[in-house]
């Protein structure tokens, strides 16, 4: 794991420099930390470190933070830090909990407009001192404490927390000045806003938690760069005072989203990245789990920074029943005029599908926008292979759907003699049908052994097979 000065940072830059990447060890066997130091073409902010947290309080039962936040300028130009337009970055600030089942968001702030840069060398890339705050230059670093991420209003016309909504995050667009300058709230106004609940150390006894920040920079962004401007930390609730605190627990993993921990924590996770043209980054985390009656489908997909966005999320599923069935994915709040309704599940013999609203048909639905995450999950009699998820873009473009390498259930149900109504698991259905049909029965589908009586020969076949067939 990186320590703020190593830059693990992304896949690529990783392999760039000769590194040899992993989710767990991330870039390994590189000489470290020049060799990530002015390693892209073009402008390329990364975020390399977070360090530092602070608490707002709590309303009704949402408790509010802010994250302080590091960067770093790898790329070879210099980029504009100006305050009073809109090129300079805004900064998102993102919360999630890991459990043993799943990797979610629960937490978002808006974003925190910047207003100027220092020289700092932090991450020993040579900065260049451009001898101008309106300028990064090449290699430095300019750091923003939590406080000034946290600021609601800002002052004299700069800074503070401005809408999401504003954000094309592809392009690194903005509007500034933003309509809410200069406006504060509450203690939660604007702010990461978290359930109080979700961090409930006696309401989520075995629970990992990870803050993330995200960084949108205009020039980086048209670069193409702009996928790895982002971070996250390890962090975990120590004590309660009018909310919980929190403290870091590890260091900071530069360049990357936080759904890269669920692939650290658990193998297993495949992971997929999902490159847009002329848009941005998404990236799919898939885990399947078998359970008693089946396999549990476990999916996150994270948008980076598409603006296209999503808007649905199609898998194959033979026609057979999903059962158990989730779906989150983290509110907005402070007056965004996006919608929190969540998606609709819709089964049939095509498969599974789940969606919210097109763009035509309503411009604020709940699609999942840039810095945020959604989780859908179900229970299934069907095995997994790989095979493709497909993702509806919410925005209209060219290409109306992503298709993605993923982790899915069968197409076909595999079938073995126990398994009387052929879903593909020997279980209780099996064993009610058996003794549904006890007795003499020619020709019946519980008579497993072909001898015209359901007795107890074939209640041993279903009890001696139980589970999936294979």
């Amino acid at each position: 794991m990186g320590d703020g000065s190593c830059m693990d940072s992304t896949v690529n830059q990783c392999q760039n420099a000769d590194g040899v990447w992993s989710s767990t060890e991330l870039c390994a066997a590189i000489n470290c930390p020049a060799s990530y130091c002015n390693s892209s073409i073009g402008a390329d902010i990364m975020v390399g470190d977070l360090h530092e947290i602070e608490k707002y309080g709590i309303v009704g039962d949402i408790t509010a933070y802010s994250i302080g936040t590091h960067v770093v300028n790898v790329g070879d130009e210099e980029m504009p830090w100006v305050a009073l337009t809109n090129q300079h970055p805004v900064i998102g600030q993102q919360m999630y909990k890991m459990t043993s089942t799943r990797f979610e968001q629960i937490g978002i702030s808006w974003v925190k407009h910047g207003f100027g840069s220092l020289a700092w060398d932090l991450f020993y890339c040579g900065c260049v001192d451009p001898g101008n705050p309106e300028v990064i230059g090449v290699g430095c670093s300019d750091p923003y404490t939590a406080g000034l991420n946290g600021d609601q209003a800002g002052w004299r016309g700069i800074g503070g927390l401005g809408p999401r909504s504003d954000v094309n995050a592809a392009l690194g667009i903005f509007d500034y000045p933003y309509e809410t300058q200069g406006q504060y709230g509450d203690a939660i106004y604007k702010r990461l806003q978290v359930k109080t609940s979700d961090v409930d150390p006696s309401l989520n006894p075995e629970a990992q938690y990870f803050v993330e920040g995200q960084y949108v920079t205009p020039h980086d962004a048209q670069a193409g760069n702009g996928a790895n401007s982002v971070a996250y930390r390890p962090v975990e609730p120590t004590t309660f005072n009018n909310g919980w605190n929190l403290q870091f627990t590890g260091d900071t993993v530069p360049g990357l989203p936080a759904i890269y921990a669920w692939k650290a924590a658990f193998p297993d996770v495949e992971l997929s990245i999902s490159t847009i043209p002329f848009d941005g980054t998404m990236i799919l985390a898939a885990r399947v789990t078998e359970i008693a009656d089946g396999w549990h489908y476990e999916y996150a997909l994270h948008n980076i920074n598409s603006d296209l966005s999503a808007r649905s999320f199609f898998l194959e599923h033979a026609g057979t029943p999903a059962s158990n069935v989730y779906f989150h994915k983290v509110d907005s709040h402070s007056g965004e005029p996006y919608s929190n309704d969540p998606w609709e599940f819709q089964l049939d013999s095509s498969g599974l599908l789940v969606y919210t609203d097109s763009f035509l048909e309503n411009a604020n639905a709940n699609a999942l926008r840039w810095g945020t995450m959604l989780n859908i999950a179900f229970d299934s009699a069907l095995p997994p292979i790989s095979g493709t998820a497909i993702v509806g873009l919410f925005k209209p473009a060219f290409e109306e759907t992503i298709l993605v390498d993923t982790i899915v259930p069968s197409s076909k149900v595999i079938t073995c003699n126990a398994d009387i109504n052929e879903d593909g698991m020997i279980n209780v259905i099996d064993l009610l049908a058996v003794i549904d049909q006890w007795g003499s029965c020619q020709g019946c589908t519980a008579d497993i052994n072909g001898d015209d009586v359901v007795n107890v020969t074939d209640l041993l076949v279903v009890i001696g097979n139980w589970g999936p067939c294979e």
